[in-house]
């Protein structure tokens, strides 16, 4: 069984993270411990996940090697998915950060995390060890999400959001990453160039790339809605040109043909899509 939970975070952490939660993976692996890929897609939000269970490994499907994730990390704004192979007792928490909520916590231009798994110890040791242990020597859900936020609390450095860039990203969402740019920027009055520093800096995406991701979201719930969707209807509803560019775009981004997709088992990444 694939438990997951998931709860709204407390309301001095509301502006920066969207949700948090635990996904707890115990018997999902067949008696034999073989293990069972997991394709992830990217989805605009960076993360911070700590494993209190077996580690998941990262696969490459080239080469077909994998290699333990480390026990905290950090999981930066993406272009491309990747693919987990979750142990039989694998346990994580994580923190679903607003699309660009995590750079309130990091210190850091959420661009050193582009595309980027970071351990939590190599950003910082001290933080990393420290949240590793107390989420290890928790037994509850409840304790688990304490833990957490409190760490976040003691992280925060500034309460303020950017309402500028906070309006760009929520047009994009509004719109399902449709929308034209360039009248976002003049609603706004800010240049191409300022838009560009702000999104690279707070979410490690530039706004044209994020757009297009949020499409794929989009497009990745519909999918999941109905699975027996006409492809040609939905590429001209999310403003494609035609089936083919359609097919190549959310190939670039999930590794595989939309009907590719509906044949796989993608547990994991079905309890994120759907929140």
């Amino acid at each position: 069984m694939v438990r997951y939970v998931e709860i709204h975070p407390i309301p001095s952490l509301r502006a920066f993270v969207h949700r948090l939660w635990i996904l707890d993976m115990a018997g999902f692996a067949p008696a034999s411990n073989e293990v069972v890929p997991q394709r992830v897609l990217p989805d605009g939000r960076p993360e911070l996940v700590i494993h209190f269970g077996d580690l998941c490994h990262r696969l490459d499907p080239a080469t077909g090697r994998s290699e333990p994730q480390q026990r905290s990390l950090m999981i930066g704004a993406s272009k491309s998915h990747v693919v987990l192979a979750p142990g039989k007792s694998a346990g994580m928490i994580g923190v679903r950060f607003k699309s660009a909520g995590a750079m309130r916590f990091l210190k850091s231009s959420m661009s050193e995390f582009s595309d980027q798994i970071v351990g939590l110890r190599d950003w910082s040791s001290r933080c990393g060890a420290e949240i590793e242990n107390r989420v290890l020597e928790a037994s509850q859900d409840e304790e688990r999400f304490r833990i957490v936020q409190d760490f976040l609390v003691a992280q925060l450095m500034d309460g303020r959001p950017d309402l500028v860039l906070s309006k760009m990203i929520g047009e994009i969402v509004k719109s399902r990453g449709t929308i034209d740019l360039s009248k976002v920027y003049a609603d706004l009055n800010i240049s191409e160039r300022q838009a560009e520093r702000k999104f690279l800096a707070g979410i490690g995406l530039g706004p044209k790339l994020y757009a297009r991701v949020i499409r794929f979201q989009a497009i990745v719930q519909a999918i999941n809605q109905a699975p027996r969707s006409d492809l040609t209807a939905l590429a001209l509803d999310f403003g494609y040109f035609d089936q083919s560019h359609f097919i190549r775009e959310f190939k670039s981004f999930a590794g595989i043909t939309p009907r590719a997709f509906v044949t796989e088992t993608h547990a994991i990444s079905d309890c994120f899509t759907a929140s």
